[in-house]
């Protein structure tokens, strides 16, 4: 059946999977787009399997500089583009105009016809890469399921309120129906690898009292942990106990 809607499922697991990056020291520095059927995949089946391979060889190019791989991606499907992608990836500062460079030349490997406006690359490193990765997030959730629960209707008094109201993302927008995954995240940002970190993050989605969900705390909270475990790990060095 095809996907209409980001689900609430999908929009915290990539809200939780942003944190992590954060918390890490990573931040999703890099957004792009990519027209998949502007560039010639005409069918659901060949735009599924093309971009399982860019998102192969995106992962060897991120790991090629010494880096975390920590990338999300959502589908659309529009009128004037048709099925285009959006994704937002950690690219280490030093290493921007290269991986531009790159991309720009892999898409066009991929290519099946002369298309200049079917990649748009926006790298924030002359930005607050913090205020960049939430404003592309809250952009790519205007395809959220805008419906609200029973509780969160009884709690909102207000008629006409969406999830998009609720959790401060783009107003609601159909982005088309998308007959496979249409929301992917690296295996880097997926509960398992937060697992295995022992991760749990300290800001909340459903917090909407205050801006500590699209913040820079959980980066601040990664470099105090860090910090303190070298800290612990000299004194371990240096005590007689």
């Amino acid at each position: 059946m095809a996907d209409c809607y980001i689900s609430r499922i999908d929009l915290e697991k990539i809200y939780r999977g942003i944190c992590f990056a954060n918390y890490q020291g990573c931040f999703l520095n890099v957004n792009f787009t990519v027209s998949w059927q502007i560039i010639g995949y005409e069918t659901w089946l060949e735009l599924d399997a093309v971009f399982k391979k860019f998102a192969e060889n995106l992962r060897k190019k991120i790991l090629s500089y010494g880096a975390l791989y920590f990338s999300y991606t959502v589908f659309e499907y529009g009128q004037v583009h048709g099925c285009h992608s959006h994704s937002g990836v950690h690219v280490p500062a030093v290493k921007l105009l290269d991986f531009r460079k790159w991309l720009k030349g892999y898409i066009g490997s991929l290519s099946r016809k002369s298309a200049t406006t079917a990649l748009n690359v926006q790298a924030w490193n002359r930005l607050d890469p913090t205020i960049s990765q939430w404003n592309w997030f809250a952009y790519l959730m205007k395809g959220l399921d805008p419906r609200l629960t029973e509780l969160e209707e009884a709690i909102f008094l207000e008629p006409g309120l969406t999830a998009h109201d609720l959790f401060g993302v783009e107003k609601s927008q159909y982005c088309g129906c998308i007959p496979f995954q249409r929301v992917r995240r690296s295996r880097s940002m997926m509960g398992k690898a937060q697992c295995n970190a022992g991760y749990e993050p300290e800001t909340d989605l459903y917090n909407n009292a205050t801006d500590e969900r699209y913040s820079n705390l959980e980066y601040l909270r990664g470099v105090r942990d860090r910090h303190l475990a070298e800290l612990t790990s000299e004194l371990d060095k240096v005590l007689p106990f």
